[in-house]
Formats: C-alpha cells, sequence, structure tokens
C-alpha cells in the first residue's frame, strides 16, 4: 500500500509542475463540463487578503498578477500607483 501511495504522491507532485494542470474536486469537474471555460492564471503567490499586514518585499496574487509590498500595509490593495505601497512585478502564468 505504502508503494501505491508514493507513487501517487510522485505523479501529482510531477503534474503540478506543469503550468497548466490543476486539481479540481469532482464537482468543480462536473461544473466545468457544463459550463467550459479557460482556466484564470495560476499564480505562485498567496491571494492578497484585506486583513492581513504585509511587510517590506512580501509579495501576493492579485487580479491576476503577483505584486510585491514596498514597504508595511495594511488593507491596501495592490494598484499601479508611482507612489502606491504595491509594484507590479509581472503577470500570473
Amino acid at each position: 500500500m505504502i508503494g501505491y501511495r508514493k507513487a501517487l504522491s510522485d505523479f501529482l507532485d510531477y503534474a503540478l509542475s506543469k503550468s497548466d494542470v490543476r486539481i479540481v474536486s469532482h464537482l468543480e469537474l462536473v461544473n466545468w463540463m457544463e459550463d467550459p471555460q479557460a482556466l484564470p492564471p495560476k499564480c505562485d503567490a498567496e491571494k492578497w487578503q484585506s486583513e492581513h499586514a504585509y511587510a517590506n518585499q512580501n509579495k501576493v496574487s492579485f487580479s491576476g498578477f503577483i505584486w510585491q509590498a514596498k514597504w508595511w500595509s495594511y488593507n491596501e490593495k495592490p494598484q499601479d500607483e508611482n507612489w502606491g505601497v504595491w509594484k507590479k512585478l509581472n503577470a500570473c502564468r
């Protein structure tokens, strides 16, 4: 049984290393089959959350982009502003 678990774990690690692979529930699959849509971009950073404080250099994902905090912030949405808290780094893949 342990060999099967390791094989499955190795396969999932391999599959998830590909940029267009996602793990979804059976309900998400059925919903997609009823209304197929393109996958949203995949971001490697955690999603921005208003109730979290972010320190200088912290990275988040927001609106399909990776953002980096220029200084400490709390409850400030990432926006592309010259004097804003956040610096837009690149688009999610």
